[in-house]
């Protein structure tokens, strides 16, 4: 009976000690989201579509573009200015369009190639001024 109430003490113990103990920070979780989620909810506008070629594998890629004219685009849907990609202060944004590369397969003179594709929109800073260099050191 005295051995398992020691061994009881002792598990408790450590418990206390456990929970006492900092805790690491959480790590930054990035959050996903499903394509369609992010089309209908994106800065910039973007127009799904499928190119399809019968004799290219994959035959089928998923192409994801900037909607032609995403501010009259943003109008139309009357979505307010402030959830479109639009100029804020000094910040001249635009909508760019993202584009990879994939490498594909082509069955009539099975060769293989790199086949670029737009894989999305996003709204990023038009331009910016480079900072001036540095001097090396002291004149």
């Amino acid at each position: 009976m005295y051995t398992e109430r020691l061994i009881l003490v002792a598990a408790f113990a450590a418990l206390t000690a456990t929970l006492a103990m900092p805790h690491p920070a959480p790590e930054h979780h990035i959050r996903s989201v499903d394509l369609n989620e992010a089309i209908n909810k994106s800065l910039c506008p973007i127009e799904l579509e499928i190119d399809d070629d019968p004799n290219r594998v994959p035959q089928r890629i998923k192409v994801m573009k900037c909607a032609k004219e995403p501010n009259r685009w943003c109008q139309a849907q009357h979505i307010p200015r402030h959830e479109c990609c639009h100029s804020h202060g000094t910040h001249q944004k635009e909508c760019v369009e993202m584009r990879d590369t994939v490498l594909v397969y082509y069955k009539n003179t099975k060769t293989t190639s790199t086949y670029e594709v737009s894989v999305g929109c996003t709204c990023m800073i038009e331009q910016s001024t480079r900072a001036p260099l540095l001097p090396d050191g002291p004149s």
